[in-house]
């Protein structure tokens, strides 16, 4: 049986949950790409630079997502 490199898996591993870039995170929050843009500056919100490139793990904008939610008040 023929081992696979690191390199290999990790690049699989990265194809099954692509990067979004900003203008698709922007309209996931429902926020314009210059708010997102400031987030990024002040480290907001998860991201992952790709050189010069600013993307978005989908799955951690998710789970960002819920970290923001307010619990009810139970009156």
């Amino acid at each position: 049986m023929e081992s696979r490199g690191d390199a290999e898996v990790a690049y699989e591993e990265l194809n099954k949950f692509p990067l979004i870039d900003i203008q698709e995170a922007a309209s996931r929050l429902g926020i314009s790409v210059k708010t997102l843009y400031a987030w990024v500056h002040l480290r907001k919100v998860p991201y992952v630079k790709v050189g010069r490139l600013v993307r978005f793990d989908a799955r951690d904008i998710n789970t960002w997502i819920e970290k923001q939610k307010v619990p009810e008040m139970e009156y």
